[in-house]
């Protein structure tokens, strides 16, 4: 029941759908703080979620390991696959 609740509000905040079980007051500190930086990683594509899209932190995961290869090989060609 407990691993229930915590996939709820741990879904509900990160996609800012704003639905709760119980009150920030009865958590420990670093709970809300967690939960606040994975809203910023809301919503997939098409939703009305805020924050970055899934696929947006995605490419910019994946463009980031391409440069720091390009780094490494500066005349090197990479494609990105999704």
């Amino acid at each position: 029941d407990a691993f229930d609740q915590a996939l709820f509000q741990t879904v509900s905040i990160s996609t800012t759908a704003g639905f709760t079980t119980t009150g920030f007051a009865d958590w420990p500190l670093f709970l809300p703080v967690l939960l606040l930086f994975s809203s910023f990683i809301g919503g997939c594509a098409g939703s009305t979620g805020g924050g970055m899209k899934v696929i947006r932190i995605l490419l910019l995961t994946l463009q980031g390991a391409r440069e720091l290869k390009r780094l490494v090989h500066p005349r090197a060609v990479y494609t990105i696959k999704v």
